[in-house]
């Protein structure tokens, strides 16, 4: 597709079917992000799938071809959207091969298929939705998911509730993890937040039916750990600019840490964050979320240096004080970044 037909400087929302679901530069990583997370997590060709808020198929033009014919579904309000989707990215062929079903609806009414699901995946809907919302939609994954099936679904995770009923588009609302597992545990599921990254810096979680399957390992935690190959990397505690830990958040279960941190050798966002407490290494993960103050500041190359790193408490009890590191893996030194807060 030609680069002017991308439409990359229009704001989410826009009358656009690229533009309308997020960021039209993210249309293609949201996408993958999605195939590759599912895949991940044990998704194939046979199962069934339904794709809540399919939208203009970002992810669905990725799914269908993948999955055999009458095996993927999707609800969207807008029916508009759908319609683009398969006139600019699938194609009729497509269409007619796969038979993929579509419901146009806004009332969370996943069972309107009458079909059981293996996956059931919704990127982005909780991070708009009031409780009362989520509530129902997870009551009716409860009802429509098949035995040993996984509800996939992505939130802000927040310090604070969002208090109201309202549907929020396009901007955010945020949940304290707490708060989703005991949404879920009234729809009768069970809850795990896994470390797959978005570029939106949302959470991913996975539901099941109580009772209907064993808990899902987390399978993405080793890719988010970076893998030190010395026996001890070198630690820099002296201030060289590397970025700075913004500040914690009580966000239920969790700590989220939060800032911003840059590879200083090769001017870019630092490959990996690690969080310490009291010098022990208590969670990590990737830069990757937009700081413009930083590209400001430091340049436009430094645009996706901040962080979000969630920290089970488990792991870090109150009382820790910490410290956040840029980890550069060439050199193996972790550099630490300026600020350190006490939980």
């Amino acid at each position: 597709m030609p680069q002017q037909e991308l439409e990359l400087g229009l704001t989410p929302g826009s009358r656009n079917y690229r533009a309308f679901v997020g960021y039209p530069a993210k249309y293609d990583i949201i996408a993958a992000m999605q195939f590759n997370l599912l895949t991940f997590l044990g998704l194939r060709q046979h199962h069934r799938l339904l794709d809540l808020g399919c939208g203009s198929l970002r992810a669905g033009r990725l799914f269908i071809p993948y999955l055999n014919k009458d095996h993927y579904c999707g609800i969207e309000p807008e029916e508009w959207l759908v319609r683009e989707g398969i006139e600019r990215e699938t194609g009729q062929d497509l269409i007619r091969i796969k038979n993929p079903s579509f419901a146009y609806r806004a009332d969370y009414k996943l069972t309107c298929f009458g079909i059981h699901f293996d996956f059931i995946l919704a990127q982005s809907i909780f991070s708009h939705a009031g409780a009362h919302d989520i509530q129902r939609c997870l009551a009716e994954a409860a009802a429509t998911l098949a035995p040993g099936g996984l509800l996939v679904a992505s939130f802000v995770l927040d310090r604070e509730d969002y208090a109201g009923d309202a549907w929020v588009y396009p901007t955010c609302v945020g949940y304290k993890d707490s708060t989703v597992r005991r949404i879920a545990a009234t729809a009768g599921l069970d809850f795990l937040v896994i470390d797959w990254p978005h570029p939106n810096g949302q959470t991913w979680a996975v539901f099941w039916l109580c009772d209907k399957r064993q808990a899902p390992t987390d399978p993405t935690y080793a890719y988010q750990k970076p893998a030190f190959e010395k026996p001890a990397p070198q630690w820099v505690h002296a201030d060289t600019g590397a970025g700075f830990f913004d500040g914690v958040w009580d966000v239920g279960e969790a700590w989220l840490a939060y800032g911003w941190a840059r590879d200083i050798h090769r001017k870019a966002p630092a490959e990996f964050v690690i969080v310490a407490a009291d010098a022990k290494i208590v969670a990590s993960g990737p830069a990757g979320l937009e700081r413009p103050d930083v590209a400001s500041a430091y340049g436009a190359e430094f645009l996706l240096s901040g962080f979000r790193i969630r920290i089970p408490k488990p792991d870090c009890p109150p009382g820790n004080n910490l410290c956040c590191y840029a980890y550069h893996p060439p050199t193996e030194q972790v550099l630490v970044l300026s600020g350190a807060h006490s939980v």
